[in-house]
């Protein structure tokens, strides 16, 4: 039946793009292809680690000076991550990652 299948195409779509947001497919393809990483995926990246540390760092029971090693880690990765090249948000999806139907 027609309506099912644009059910199916739609539901398709639905799932590539949630894929595409929580993933993060084409961020390979952003690095290949410019060597960057967009601005906003910067962003969610940064926020997702301090998060995450936040709550690891609250709920365990590490000795003191453990949970100082840990944050000092984190503190380098997070300077990895900010000194990675910065792409704009508008900057043409390479042709990979473009969603076709």
């Amino acid at each position: 039946d027609e309506n099912d299948d644009r059910q199916g195409m739609l539901l398709t779509d639905i799932e590539n793009i949630r894929r595409n947001y929580l993933v993060g497919y084409g961020q390979l393809d952003d690095w290949q292809e410019y060597r960057g990483i967009r601005k906003s995926a910067k962003y969610r990246t940064i926020a997702l680690v301090i998060t995450v540390v936040i709550c690891s760092l609250l709920l365990n029971s590490l000795p003191w000076w453990l949970k100082y090693v840990a944050l000092g880690a984190v503190g380098i990765g997070l300077y990895v991550i900010a000194t990675v090249p910065t792409l704009p948000d508008d900057t043409p999806r390479p042709p990979r990652t473009i969603i076709t139907e």
